[in-house]
């Protein structure tokens, strides 16, 4: 994975350990059936040179730390599949907090559960890979205030999770926040890390801390004096004696949460390590430190739902946590209200204290009345006497409803065998506002190599051809059947689908005929025949070319061509289960030629 952002991020880890691993160390680490972990963390360590700089320039700050707890409102993002499966519950997501809090024990940093939202995105779930445009779409979707909360996403990833350091982006960009493989949360599937400190790991980087085996012996290691050096990452057991330089003092950290040990074996931060965290904190996340650490605190202090169709509805839910301390005050809501009709809120019953740890949910429903923006204030009446109000900003906006129409969901199309062709379907915008679309990608081994474009935007009153690329080159004659998914943004038809009905044809070596080709139907065979049967013929010169079956009253029953056909010679396999016995017919029509056929079909 060579994505190497001087954002100092996370791809393929034991990036200074390569040369010392053998392969096999390197790769799989664990696997389910829903699950192939390649790396135990996504994060090369920068140079040395990179690492002195993120270090020297922080202190260079005089930032200091406060010395009061720091309290980290934790937002939860799940991506499952569209299906929903791939879900995490909540009360994984709960014990992963209280993991984190147990890990970070005597650092100086509580993490409170602020937020639980699920997203379900089959591309999202399977395909997110750090720092590719899928990664970013889904952070600037979902994350909550990064400069004051700790977004934590959860997705079947590649690794078993990735982040990024505080000096990689501004404090306040969605790209901060930590990724982790679906399964490795407390109580997850994928033994021997699901006792949730990949968490741990990746926030470790979060908070500025490198890998222990960083710089492996050569006497800089992870900048920390009191982590031992390493030359490379612990893949193998718990061994505590386990010593990679020999010529270093002490074992090899194989405890440390910044280590690849199993999670059984990681128990420790250092207190080099926790004075790192809070110089790389107070220097880089000022905006954290600075938040709210007591009393009530909301999971956004705005939110937007962007442009969206009247006549339909959208919710959102927010939280308001109490941060306070453990055995500290609990508060109460007393009211919330949103001032713009287009907006309406739920909530549970007011007036029950909310205790610190707990949350109390707020749901916002947006039903635009007309083409319009809808700002709002969303007020929250608290009884906190340092924190009696809080307003939440709210965007909106109504837009008239767009609709599609689509040529053809069926097509059915001929192809030679060993050849490569296209045909295509037109999708057209006949609503009020633009049309959007996204087809999903074709599977691997679809016949199918390419959708173009495969999204778009169709202004009203026009449309776009969409163009399939099918190749048959390694496809035998006979028949196939594929569908095609793809989404709009038309309410009454957000998914819509393409079935391909292709039929790949026999090419007839014509290299032994003498002279020239002339247009000739050579017939069918068999005939009489009982299921299928394979109609030839012989095109003189490339020419649009239709093959229709009838029944003997006349009756179109097949369209088995319709299409501009090479010259040369052709066999097109015809399925005829579905019809009765009896007599058929065909007709042959290419280019200003026309020829006619008979055959009998006996079930």
């Amino acid at each position: 994975m060579s994505r190497r952002l001087f954002a100092l991020t996370c791809v393929a880890c034991a990036l200074t350990a390569a040369l010392a691993l053998p392969a096999q160390a390197q790769i799989v680490m664990t696997t389910n059936h829903d699950h192939n972990v390649q790396h135990r963390c996504a994060t090369p360590m920068p140079s040395v040179a990179e690492r002195i700089a993120m270090v020297e320039s922080a202190r260079g700050m005089n930032a200091r730390w406060p010395g009061n707890e720091l309290v980290v409102p934790v937002a939860y993002h799940v991506i499952t599949r569209n299906s929903g499966t791939g879900d995490v519950p909540d009360e994984r997501l709960i014990a992963q907090t209280d993991s984190l809090n147990r890990q970070f024990q005597g650092t100086g940093i509580r993490f409170v559960t602020l937020s639980i939202d699920r997203t379900a995105n089959s591309d999202w779930f399977n395909n997110i890979d750090l720092g590719n445009t899928l990664e970013r779409t889904a952070k600037r979707a979902l994350a909550i205030d990064p400069a004051r909360v700790l977004n934590l996403y959860f997705a079947n990833i590649d690794a078993l999770g990735w982040c990024y350091f505080p000096s990689s982006f501004p404090e306040s960009d969605a790209r901060h926040g930590c990724f982790m493989a679906t399964g490795s949360e407390p109580g997850g599937n994928l033994f021997p890390y699901n006792g949730g400190d990949t968490a741990t790991h990746e926030i470790g980087h979060f908070f500025g801390l490198f890998h222990t085996f960083s710089g492996g012996c050569d006497g800089t290691g992870d900048l920390i004096d009191d982590t031992p050096a390493e030359r490379s990452p612990n893949f193998n057991g718990c061994n505590l004696e386990r010593d990679t330089c020999p010529d270093e003092p002490g074992f090899d950290p194989v405890t440390n949460f910044m280590d690849y040990s199993v999670d059984s074996c990681l128990n420790d931060f250092t207190p080099g390590q926790v004075v790192r965290m809070q110089e790389q904190v107070a220097a880089r996340k000022p905006t954290l430190l600075e938040g709210q650490t007591t009393g009530p605190g909301v999971s956004r202090t705005a939110f937007d739902f962007e442009t969206q169709f009247v006549g339909t509805v959208s919710s959102t839910t927010l939280f308001v946590a109490n941060f306070a301390a453990e055995g500290g005050p609990s508060f109460s809501i007393q009211d919330v209200t949103i001032d713009n009709d287009a907006y309406q809120v739920s909530f549970p019953d007011i007036l029950i204290p909310v205790v610190p740890g707990e949350r109390f949910p707020i749901t916002v429903d947006f039903a635009p009345l007309e083409e319009a923006d809808e700002p709002a204030t969303l007020t929250i009446t608290t009884d906190d006497p340092d924190i009696p109000v809080i307003e939440v900003a709210v965007m909106g906006a109504g837009s008239l409803a767009s609709a599609v129409t689509l040529e053809s969901d069926e097509i059915e199309f001929t192809i030679d065998e060993g050849t490569i062709g296209e045909t295509t379907t037109t999708i057209g915008s006949v609503g009020a506002s633009d049309l959007t679309f996204a087809f999903a990608a074709p599977e691997p081994g679809s016949f199918v190599s390419a959708i173009a474009p495969a999204t778009g935007s169709i202004a009203p009153g026009t449309e776009e051809t969409i163009t399939f690329t099918i190749d048959a080159t390694t496809l035998i004659p006979g028949e196939y059947e594929e569908t095609f998914a793809f989404t709009t943004n038309d309410p009454d038809n957000a998914e819509l689908e393409v079935t391909i009905e292709l039929t790949v044809a026999q090419v007839v070596n014509t290299e032994e005929r003498d002279g020239p080709l002339t247009f000739a139907l050579d017939g069918n065979f068999p005939n009489p025949f009982a299921l299928t049967t394979t109609l030839r013929f012989t095109l003189a010169e490339a020419a649009p070319t239709t093959l229709v079956v009838y029944d003997a009253a006349g009756n179109e029953v097949h369209r088995l061509l319709d299409q501009t056909l090479a010259a040369g010679a052709h066999a097109i396999p015809f399925d005829a289960s579905t019809l009765s016995s009896g007599a058929y017919f065909y007709r042959l029509v290419s280019g200003a030629n026309r020829a006619t056929g008979s055959m009998v079909l006996l079930r």
